[in-house]
């Protein structure tokens, strides 16, 4: 498990401070913001040279927040956000960062389930097709459904309707969130087709290998 600085803890720093803040907090990462590590492009940062200020400082990019919103449904929007997605996907694999997470807000509010599982993963799976050209993997951060539906069930009905390697999801430990993730963990580890691996939002992270782990640890030792 590795403990990241999250860049939102940072809000007004640049992302070469936010390298010598995490490296003088002896943190082992960082999860950059989209909008940082963007605005540093476009002043004429390179991102070989911020990877190489992350690897001196011994605070590799753990994963950029965030591709969003991602429930860009109409014919310009989507456009915008799979050139977004391209954009950013080239520039992770410069930053040597392996993930980015991808949020999806409240466009689809109101439709049923089904539809909403559907158009959601056929977004996700368009993304993930353009990241896998760059070695990039997702994450997947749910906010679109949590208070309609059990968020981790749901979480990975959407991975297994997309049908790509959604590698991580993104889990919001605040206490509230936290005790609804706890009993709905428990009660998915008794699944025997549970191999789901979880990143936690604030970049500390962890691999669960399947439900041998689920079983051992549950989530009351995160």
């Amino acid at each position: 498990m590795r403990l990241a600085l999250h860049s939102l803890t940072t809000m007004h720093c640049n992302c070469l401070t936010e390298v010598r803040l995490a490296r003088d907090l002896d943190y082992q990462g960082i999860e950059f913001m989209v909008a940082k590590f963007l605005r540093y492009l476009d002043q004429g940062g390179q991102a070989a040279t911020l990877r190489a200020a992350c690897e001196q400082a011994g605070t590799p990019a753990v994963c950029l927040n965030a591709l969003v919103p991602c429930d860009r449904f109409g014919k310009q929007d989507h456009q915008a956000l799979l050139e977004e997605c391209e954009r950013l996907s080239a520039a992770a694999a410069g930053l040597g960062c392996p993930t980015i997470q991808l949020v999806f807000l409240t466009q689809l509010a109101g439709y049923p389930w089904p539809e909403v599982r559907r158009l959601t993963a056929q977004n996700a799976a368009e993304l993930a097709d353009i990241g896998r050209a760059y070695g990039i993997r997702f994450q997947l951060e749910p906010i679109a459904w949590r208070k309609r539906k059990p968020a981790f069930p749901a979480d990975v009905d959407v991975i297994e309707v997309c049908e790509r390697d959604m590698s991580h999801l993104s889990i919001n430990f605040e206490s509230q969130t936290l005790y609804s993730y706890s009993n709905q963990l428990s009660a998915f580890a008794s699944d025997a087709a549970a191999q789901v691996p979880i990143e936690h939002e604030h970049a500390i992270s962890w691999v669960v290998s399947g439900i041998q782990f689920l079983r051992r640890r549950e989530i009351h030792l995160l």
